[in-house]
């Protein structure tokens, strides 16, 4: 496996327990992330180098962009919210008995997957624990009428996804215990079949995830202070570089032709053993030839 000696910029530091989620806005021109357990959404311009807290609420666990521009907010009960100049307003309540939601993605039709956690995970820390839980997370496809359902379930922390170039497949991770799934997809239904393991290291925790033009997938490591290049069709680990930090969260390519990898972090809680003068930021890096592909956006209660 080749080792990337990249140039990494620290662009935010607000000491998140869990910062997630890092997502490109492509009309507004900005990034979105948000940290877990103190349900914070921060707001960054590369243009202008400043950030800012645009929200707070419960946890937010994952988000889109919709189709109008607004966001959507996936968080504590499996509620979904959306946000909308400042102020986030309720789509779909919750379900009952659930936990939150972990992650997420939309589908070229406005669908959204997103996975929930086990129910007695250390949710607010960010932890993986054991695996050892009660009852194990759920894979969900929220529709765009807001109906919800399970497509699939028994994880032990739901997390990236990804689509692979052609749209007939969906790339999902289970960080406990360290697969990398491959889900056959059809469009025209939105479902998913035919579950594969693309890869596997029970000594490593994957988090999420982000796919660059020509298929291959960037994933985060919890614990592991670096983001790793997968190829798409044999999952082998092609090349990884490193962060000034333990545990990474998640990988975002946005910017400019989407020539920018952002990068979150945690481990910013002054009660969490230290990680690291960086723990818990948000960072950025150029990686030489690599450019990642438009998200699709959500359409959830637009139709």
């Amino acid at each position: 496996m080749q080792h990337l000696d990249l140039h990494v910029t620290m662009i935010a530091h607000e000491h998140c327990v869990c910062g997630e989620g890092p997502i490109w806005h492509d009309t507004e021109g900005v990034l979105y992330w948000q940290d877990i357990p103190t349900g914070r959404l921060f707001r960054f311009d590369p243009q202008t180098k400043s950030h800012e807290t645009v929200y707070r609420g419960r946890f937010i666990g994952a988000t889109t962009i919709q189709a109008d521009d607004s966001m959507l907010l996936l968080g504590q009960d499996c509620e979904v919210l959306v946000f909308r100049d400042g102020k986030a307003t309720p789509v779909i309540e919750g379900i009952t008995g659930e936990t939150r939601f972990n992650d997420a993605i939309a589908d070229p039709e406005g669908r959204v997957f997103s996975g929930s956690m086990p129910k007695d995970a250390p949710d607010g820390k960010g932890a993986y624990g054991n695996g050892k839980f009660s009852q194990l997370g759920k894979l969900y496809r929220i529709d765009p009428d807001g109906s919800c359902r399970v497509v699939d379930e028994g994880f032990g922390c739901a997390n990236g996804f990804g689509w692979t170039p052609d749209g007939k497949g969906l790339y999902f991770t289970d960080s406990n215990p360290g697969v990398i799934y491959r889900y056959d997809y059809n469009a025209a239904t939105g479902d998913l079949s035919n579950r594969q393991v693309i890869w596997e290291d029970h000594d490593q925790t994957p988090d999420g995830m982000a796919m660059a033009e020509g298929g291959h997938f960037w994933s985060a490591r919890w614990g592991g202070s670096c983001v790793v290049e997968h190829c798409p069709d044999t999952g082998n680990e092609l090349s990884k570089f490193m962060l000034p930090t333990q545990n990474i969260t998640s990988i975002f390519f946005g910017g400019v032709g989407r020539d920018t990898a952002y990068i979150t972090s945690a481990g910013g809680d002054p009660e969490s053993p230290k990680q690291g003068d960086a723990a818990g930021a948000t960072f950025s890096v150029k990686i030489p030839g690599v450019r990642g592909v438009p998200e699709c956006r959500s359409r959830i209660g637009l139709d």
